[in-house]
């Protein structure tokens, strides 16, 4: 029995089905969001499947120190949106009065 695949769009819009082999194409030009009959919810394909085929199940799902699933990818677009804004509002903040403290320094340091 072949498996069929939903997977996540851009916009987080379930799309599909698709076979193993069409997904196994897709992944070797991005990394997306599946879900198949029979899985809890949606995982990164790159963590179930070796890459370049989607014949081999990896196994375990990486996660991080807290137990939590890995999420490569995952808002990564809306991540360093947030984080390029709010590196412009610190260096904005530093050139508005022309003086650089060292909490600034400091906050630079972190971004």
């Amino acid at each position: 029995m072949r498996r069929t695949w939903l997977y996540l769009d851009p916009l987080n819009q379930p799309r599909g089905p698709v076979t193993d082999s069409q997904l196994a194409n897709m992944l070797s030009h991005s990394d997306y969001f599946v879900w198949t009959e029979g899985q809890d919810g949606w995982m990164v394909a790159s963590e179930l499947f070796a890459r370049p085929g989607v014949e081999k199940l990896r196994g375990e799902q990486s996660r991080d120190p807290n137990g939590q699933p890995l999420m490569h990818g995952f808002n990564s677009e809306r991540r360093i949106d947030r984080a390029v804004q709010e590196l412009l509002g610190l260096v904005r903040g530093v050139t508005l009065d022309g003086v650089v403290t060292d909490t600034e320094i400091v906050a630079l340091e972190g971004c």
